[in-house]
């Protein structure tokens, strides 16, 4: 079957941290993709969709060149229902580590 996404997904095993945006409470995932608008998380934590929160990608130590990535993800699709979960989300916001760079603006007046 075609991809018939618009970007490109990159394969990502990589540690997340997920809380609510104002919460403090820390749950705990791991990454299977990223794109540069959608992430695909797998987590012990069910969340349901429309819930909007705050990720933090964590190098792991086998692989230390993906840089630190925090953002906000409004979660659009979740599956399951034991763990693990896996919840795809759009990111909406994101702020970055080392080496990252905001996107430009995709607006129409540019």
């Amino acid at each position: 079957m075609p991809e018939r996404r618009a970007r490109i997904r990159i394969p990502l095993q990589s540690a997340v941290v997920l809380r609510y945006p104002r919460g403090r409470k820390r749950r705990h995932g791991r990454v299977e993709n990223i794109s540069h608008e959608g992430i695909l998380i797998r987590t012990d934590t069910a969340f349901p969709p429309g819930t909007t929160l705050h990720f933090e990608i964590v190098p792991l130590p086998e692989h230390p060149h993906v840089p630190t990535l925090r953002g906000l993800i409004l979660v659009h699709r979740a599956e399951g229902t034991a763990p693990p979960f896996e919840i795809a989300g759009t990111i909406v916001e994101r702020e970055g580590g080392e080496g990252y760079r905001p996107p430009l603006s995709r607006s129409p007046d540019l």
